[in-house]
């Protein structure tokens, strides 16, 4: 049964005959005119980017401004979601660091429990 499939298969690929191939184009007017197109879209790209980031950088300054004056007057708990907004909203950590208004609360500590402050601070080096 097998041979005859081989057969058919061999019969079949003795048939083959390749198409003739196409000739290649010769006009360069329509390659280099796609190629200016292109050139011109990635600048206008280009520009159109450059723009908006300008523009994001000047709108994050003056909402990190603000931010940094609403900190200073509307004193909130400093969580560590705040501090990276205001991180990623400032124009340097400097700056950023500068404008926390850094409080500290005494928070009482019941008996027999410690503050990690307090067990960090006892550091003990044993080689």
């Amino acid at each position: 049964m097998s041979d005859s499939r081989d057969e058919r298969f061999e019969a079949y690929l003795r048939e083959f005959r390749p198409a003739a191939a196409l000739p290649l184009p010769t006009e360069r007017k329509s390659a280099s005119r796609r190629y200016l197109v292109s050139a011109l879209a990635a600048v206008a790209a280009m520009i159109v980017a450059f723009a908006i980031g300008v523009w994001h950088t000047s709108t994050a300054q003056l909402s990190s401004e603000e931010a940094s004056l609403s900190q200073l007057t509307n004193p909130q708990l400093l969580t560590l979601g705040s501090a990276n907004r205001m991180l990623a909203q400032g124009q340097s950590v400097q700056v950023v660091l500068d404008s926390i208004p850094f409080h500290s609360q005494k928070v009482p500590i019941r008996q027999g429990q410690r503050s990690a402050l307090e067990e960090l601070g006892k550091e003990m080096n044993k080689l």
